[in-house]
């Protein structure tokens, strides 16, 4: 009997749809990894601050189409001196600049 249903729907040139439809979430692709975070917003400005500019540029751009919902513009991207490591080794204290990638970002 449902075999007859979907020829006769198919003759006359309707379109039936069989099966369940699927949620738009299980279609989305997981949100990229990384250690991108937000650092500083302002209104609709912001800046995001990455310690690894090549892995977690995408998690930057992740966060960005989330709190813009699409309509964000990258400003400026610039490795910033943040402050100051110290290591210490087994005979001598090695003190160096902590850099990080920002991207400043605007929300239209």
């Amino acid at each position: 009997m449902n075999k007859i249903r979907l020829v006769l729907v198919y003759l006359t040139g309707f379109c039936l749809i069989v099966g369940s439809a699927s949620s738009s979430h299980s279609r989305r692709s997981p949100p990229p990894k990384g250690h991108a975070r937000f650092i500083l917003i302002e209104g609709n400005k912001g800046v995001i601050a990455l310690p690894r500019r090549e892995l977690d540029r995408k998690h930057a751009l992740y966060l960005i189409k989330q709190k813009c919902r699409r309509n964000g513009i990258i400003i400026k991207e610039a490795e910033e001196k943040v402050g100051i490591i110290e290591y210490n080794n087994a005979h001598k204290k090695t003190r160096m600049p902590k850099t990080e990638y920002r991207i400043h970002y605007e929300c239209r």
